[in-house]
């Protein structure tokens, strides 16, 4: 026996067209959405981490700016003083009034290219000849306001760093002056930006020394690859194997002026965008936390779920309505098409000539002859 095949009502066949394409429809439509939203959050969460690394970089520079100012200003003075040949005394009085006016000023300090002295403040008795410093050499080859590599402080443990600007009497240097700073404002400025957002922040030197950041016992560590092992006094954050994988964005940033990259630490991972200091060479970077665009994803998704959701069960209800509807009418003409069919062909008959005339034509041969042959 042949199997009979299995009958789907025409309701259903027709429910079933209409759901799909509703469904069809939800999903081109729920799918653009997402793919719209998606591209505007990463291109938002983009731009907010430009801000960020702009912003705490803009603040650093004129952290630094006023200090380029001041000690501008000092320098001035203790070329008016040489030019008017005033005593050793008078200048140290002026620097230690500069020292003592700023707190993060852990010292200012004057020296004397011709005898090879520092004059400081606070007052420390020095057996050094300046003249044999690096700092001597850097001015050497470049007689200008320059920043000086960060280190730490072996008894305060604070980052520090320092700053010098050459003295001119009659036309060559005759000295210089400088300041060596504490830091401790950067990381201030650092968790104010941080506590007002959700990025991170990290402020490197220029030569990939970390001078304040987010990352645990970072600060005055180096975290660039290429100088691992080479900057003098300054250990790794990491092995340097480790450091070559976990910095790699690092090479990064400083190949450009503004770069952006992506970072993974402790098992979160990091939108990092990073941004110039001109003056100094430092880099401000902001880390963006990816789990919050994760977060902002899932939010969609559940809802782009849930309009699936609604949207396929409100088709099912109409797709029912419509598809009983459309049976309705479909067994109506049904049944109505052969009265009709025979309407149609009375009418015709009725129309033909023969029929309108009343002329029927002229039969010559008997019926009976017709029907025996």
């Amino acid at each position: 026996m042949k199997k009979q095949k299995k009958f789907i009502p025409l309701s259903v066949k027709w429910g079933s067209l209409i759901c799909a394409a509703i469904l069809i429809s939800i999903l081109a439509t729920v799918g653009l959405e997402y793919a719209t939203t998606s591209h505007l959050l990463k291109t938002k969460n983009r731009g907010v981490n430009q801000m960020v690394a702009n912003e705490a970089a803009s603040q650093v520079e004129a952290g630094l700016a006023k200090y380029e100012t001041s000690l501008g200003q000092l320098a001035g003075l203790v070329e008016t003083d040489l030019q008017r040949k005033k005593k050793m005394q008078d200048i140290e009085a002026e620097i230690k009034s500069v020292q003592t006016r700023n707190k993060q000023l852990a010292s200012a300090y004057y020296m004397d290219f011709q005898t090879g002295k520092l004059h400081i403040s606070p007052y420390a008795k020095l057996n050094l000849d300046v003249r044999n410093t690096n700092t001597y050499r850097y001015l050497q080859k470049k007689p200008q306001l320059q920043w000086m590599d960060i280190y730490k402080d072996k008894v305060t443990g604070a980052i520090m760093t320092s700053v010098v600007a050459p003295v001119f009497s009659g036309g060559r240097m005759a000295g210089a002056v400088g300041y060596d700073i504490n830091l401790s404002e950067m990381g201030k400025i650092r968790a104010d930006i941080e506590h007002d957002s959700n990025n991170k922040l990290a402020i490197f030197d220029a030569k990939g020394v970390i001078v304040t950041s987010f990352l645990k016992n970072g600060d005055g560590k180096n975290a660039r690859p290429a100088n691992s092992g080479k900057v003098e006094g300054v250990k790794d954050i990491e092995s340097s194997t480790r450091l070559e994988k976990d910095f790699a964005f690092a090479e990064k940033i400083y190949s450009q002026k503004t770069a952006a990259a992506t970072f993974h630490w402790n098992g979160a991972g990091y939108d990092v965008y990073a941004t110039t200091i001109p003056k100094t060479g430092w880099k401000v970077a902001s880390f963006n936390p990816q789990s919050e665009f994760s977060a902002q994803i899932g939010k969609i998704k559940k809802m782009g779920l849930l309009s699936i959701g609604i949207g396929l069960l409100i088709g099912i209800v109409f797709a029912v309505l419509i598809a009983g509807r459309l049976v309705k009418i479909s067994k109506t003409c049904s049944k109505s098409w052969p009265k009709r069919r025979k309407g149609i062909w009375l009418q015709r008959l009725r129309s033909a000539p023969m029929m309108r005339s009343g002329n029927w034509p002229k039969v010559t041969t008997p019926c009976f002859t017709i029907c025996a042959a």
